[in-house]
């Protein structure tokens, strides 16, 4: 192709318009472009954020949900403690009243025994 290098104005000003009419039609599409991508990263922010507060929720939830069950067990804990208490003190009161009946029953024996003493003597 052989080009001519007499170009007349009219000529470069219908290439120049041209060019100038591409740049727009390119510019126009990269605007676009950049709009796009500025509501998918909006979307993205959006549901991370979104996320976030789903995951902080969910922490909150589990902490509450072990506080909750670090009451009960300590509940349990001093609820056990007081019926091992109350296992071992009903187990000295039978022990003391056994040791008072014994206590009785050799009363009672000795008393017997100074009876018979008194009596021969």
């Amino acid at each position: 192709a052989v080009v001519s290098t007499q170009s007349t104005g009219e000529d470069l000003t219908v290439e120049l318009a041209s060019v100038n009419k591409e740049k727009e039609i390119q510019g126009v599409t990269l605007n676009k472009d950049i709009e796009q991508l500025k509501m998918r990263l909006m979307q993205t922010t959006n549901e991370k954020a979104a996320q976030i507060e789903r995951l902080q929720r969910q922490m909150q939830d589990a902490l509450r949900q072990a506080e909750d069950d670090k009451e009960d067990s300590l509940f349990e804990l001093k609820r056990s403690k007081d019926q091992e208490l109350e296992l071992v003190l009903a187990d000295r009161q039978s022990m003391a009243l056994k040791h008072e009946k014994d206590r009785d029953d050799l009363q009672t024996e000795l008393d017997k025994t100074r009876l018979c003493v008194d009596t021969t003597a």
